[in-house]
């Protein structure tokens, strides 16, 4: 049996597949993180194409068939990095790495799309600040973040760097400097060791950029 549903989503990534299919990972707010085919959207002419790219948010039509979701429609809602520098591309694909490494499948969270979409546009504001906020708040959010009594101990945070984890907490975004921003990157490289198998690929090549 067929069934249709409109979805709000983020492109997180997308693999062409066949001769002109695309395979999409999207982080919905109505489903969470779901992998669905669009057919035949890379031929010339195909409304769909310019719209499933990575990083843009969009309104799609899915049809869950017993083999998996189909995208059969898809509408362009906005594109934060559009024109963004490469600081922020890495920071938003840093990311995009990280919920793909956190979510389960089909698992609806909606905060977590709200803060995404949130985390997006900040990128494009000051990239590093995003990133840090946006992984605390996702921590956070996934019941993956310690008490911050154990926080401040494990990193002797000052007061600002504890008022920006509070306010990542609560998903507000605050900037920090370049100081506070190296020892809460040394902090979260040390929180996702805890929960990751591997490190983030690209936050080694974001790091050259900060």
């Amino acid at each position: 049996m067929r069934r249709s549903q409109q979805c709000q989503a983020i492109v997180l990534r997308t693999f062409d597949v066949g001769d002109a299919d695309r395979f999409c990972i999207l982080l919905t707010r109505e489903r969470g993180k779901i992998a669905a085919r669009a057919k035949s959207v890379r031929k010339l002419g195909s409304r769909m194409g310019g719209t499933l790219l990575p990083l843009q948010c969009v309104t799609v039509e899915l049809t869950e068939h017993s083999s998996g979701f189909f995208l059969t429609g898809a509408q362009l809602d906005s594109s934060p990095l559009r024109g963004s520098d490469i600081a922020s591309f890495l920071a938003a694909q840093e990311g995009v790495e990280l919920l793909l490494a956190l979510l389960q499948d089909d698992d609806p969270l909606p905060e977590v799309f709200d803060a995404s979409v949130t985390f997006l546009t900040h990128c494009k504001e000051d990239a590093p600040s995003a990133f840090l906020a946006f992984a605390f708040s996702l921590l956070s959010l996934l019941g993956l973040l310690p008490e911050m009594e154990l926080i401040e101990n494990w990193g002797a945070c000052s007061s600002q760097e504890q008022a920006f984890i509070e306010a990542a907490m609560e998903g507000r975004f605050v900037p920090c400097d370049s100081s506070s921003q190296s020892h809460l990157q040394s902090l979260l490289k040390n929180l996702l060791a805890e929960h990751l198998n591997f490190p983030l690929k690209v936050g080694e090549m974001a790091a050259r950029f900060r």
